[in-house]
């Protein structure tokens, strides 16, 4: 990855060099990213360094000019941090497998409602079936409350990233 800096300000990138270039009096260079870093510099094009890092358990910072090379400071999050994101993680995964149950709890209490008012429809649904359902609800609830436990039990960073939802991971 490059950055286009005259004048030591970003102007374009990080990214890709581009196969060619239009010089300041209007030349064309062909196979301008085969160039060396010290031909680059001369256009005003610099390397970055830093731009991949880890996002689970790092943070990069703005790019600073050092030496003809851009450099994203790289810093290490703090257990907490990495804990916090987790576990917001798995809230969207739970609610996930929660929403399908929904609707057959709304349509429980629909049709309890109709017999009420004395207007019942044929259901499938018994009371026992309900309960179930119910069950089924809560034990995810509780596998999300056990997958949160286990976090915030966590002593290291590894330890956290360890804590999956599913026994393997799903791509």
């Amino acid at each position: 990855m490059y950055i286009y800096s005259p004048k030591g300000v970003i102007e374009k990138g990080p990214k890709q060099l581009p196969k060619s270039w239009k010089k300041e009096d209007g030349s064309l260079i062909m196979n301008f990213h085969l160039l060396s870093d010290e031909r680059l510099a001369e256009y005003h094009w610099f390397p970055v360094v830093g731009y991949g890092y880890n996002r689970t358990t790092q943070e990069r910072g703005e790019p600073v000019f050092q030496t003809n090379k851009w450099v994203y400071p790289i810093t290490e999050k703090t257990l907490e941090q990495v804990k916090e994101e987790q576990k917001n993680k798995f809230k969207p995964v739970a609610a996930k497998e929660i929403e399908p149950l929904d609707w057959r709890v709304i349509r429980y209490y629909g049709q309890e409602k109709l017999k009420l008012a004395g207007k019942r429809q044929d259901t499938k649904d018994s009371e026992s079936d309900f309960i179930k359902l119910l069950e089924e609800i809560d034990s995810i609830r509780k596998k999300s409350d056990e997958k949160e436990a286990e976090i915030i039990a966590a002593k290291t960073v590894a330890e956290v990233l360890a804590v999956k939802w599913y026994d393997e991971e799903i791509i």
